[in-house]
């Protein structure tokens, strides 16, 4: 009420005569603190070395590094080094000398899959010929304009004739190609065994075997097996995580508020045996649901399951350390020990 000494009142509080129960309460048209029913809290401290570990790295921006001097390339090559010499001429004759034992074990193998494929070959070859002299393609024309003949029976007429006057020329000149082929390839074969040596022989056999083979094999069977695989190189980059995120369900591209980001730029361990990245999933994603994902992110980056290690962070439940090891290590030896 206005009728209310407010100076004697708080006179009387700050001397303590208003008793224990007395709230002290604000003069009539002082400044009142107001709070919303939202607030916005600091829960890092930005000055901390944890903050400044874990600054999120805004993609946007570009840093510029000193620029260095132009890489240039040994002019030898650190392979034919006198140190390294004796150790790269072991490794190619060591690599060639497998090569050798395993086609020489597999030669009878080889010889009679290329017999095979060799007179599967010859029949293709005799068929395609056969084909081409007997202008097999031109079937289906000349059948179709027969099935559509009841629309215009004089056009089609007309068609089919000129038609069969085209097959008969054509089967006529072809077939003296073929005879002056099949005459040809006859002679020279008879020339070929009677006035070459045996050696000639067996290499124009060898050739025309080889060649017919490859002409009857399945594509997808080769006659001559590989010695040495090629190991797989896989390329691991920013992209290829978030196709593995989405690909594990932890998270959608098209939504917003559902894309995994990145709280710091992919980086290579110390001992340079992998590479790791802060991976922020989407609000609502948590520390569970990447373990409960973790082999399907393996398959998304294309690697083993070893090969995937997830670290929890402190700071957050939606963020964490992945590190994804360039090679499965329980496929590694441990090599040899003392015992």
């Amino acid at each position: 009420p206005n009728n209310i000494d407010w100076d004697a009142e708080f006179a009387a509080l700050d001397q303590g005569s208003a008793g224990n129960n007395v709230v002290p309460l604000r003069k009539p048209g002082t400044d009142v603190e107001r709070y919303d029913s939202s607030f916005e809290v600091e829960l890092d401290d930005p000055d901390s070395p944890e903050s400044a570990r874990l600054k999120v790295a805004d993609p946007g921006v570009t840093i510029a590094l000193p620029a260095d001097e132009d890489r240039r390339e040994p002019i030898i090559p650190a392979a034919f080094l006198l140190g390294n010499l004796r150790g790269t001429i072991n490794r190619a004759v060591r690599r060639w000398l497998h090569i050798s034992a395993f086609h020489a074990v597999r030669v009878p193998w080889y010889g009679g899959k290329t017999a095979i494929y060799g007179a599967v070959g010859a029949v293709r070859l005799v068929q395609r010929q056969l084909r081409w002299w007997w202008l097999t393609e031109q079937g289906p024309v000349r059948q179709a304009v027969a099935d559509n003949a009841h629309r215009d029976p004089k056009e089609a007429a007309k068609v089919y004739n000129h038609l069969l006057q085209e097959l008969k020329e054509t089967r006529r000149w072809r077939g003296w190609v073929m005879a002056a082929q099949t005459a040809g390839v006859a002679v020279g074969g008879l020339l070929l065994c009677t006035l070459a040596p045996g050696w000639v022989n067996l290499s124009v056999a060898g050739i025309l075997l080889g060649a017919l083979a490859h002409l009857g094999r399945p594509a997808h069977k080769p006659i001559i097996s590989k010695a040495i695989i090629a190991p797989r190189f896989r390329k691991l980059n920013l992209d290829i995580v978030l196709r593995a995120y989405y690909a594990a369900g932890l998270g959608n591209a098209d939504k917003p508020g559902q894309q995994v980001q990145f709280g710091a730029q992919m980086t290579r361990d110390s001992r340079g045996t992998g590479s790791q990245v802060v991976v922020d999933l989407p609000y609502g994603r948590g520390w569970a649901d990447v373990l409960a994902a973790k082999e399907k992110i393996a398959s998304g980056l294309d690697v083993h399951v070893n090969q995937v290690f997830l670290t929890e962070d402190e700071t957050s439940s939606r963020r964490h350390l992945l590190f994804v090891a360039d090679r499965d290590p329980l496929a590694i030896g441990a090599g040899r020990t003392d015992l």
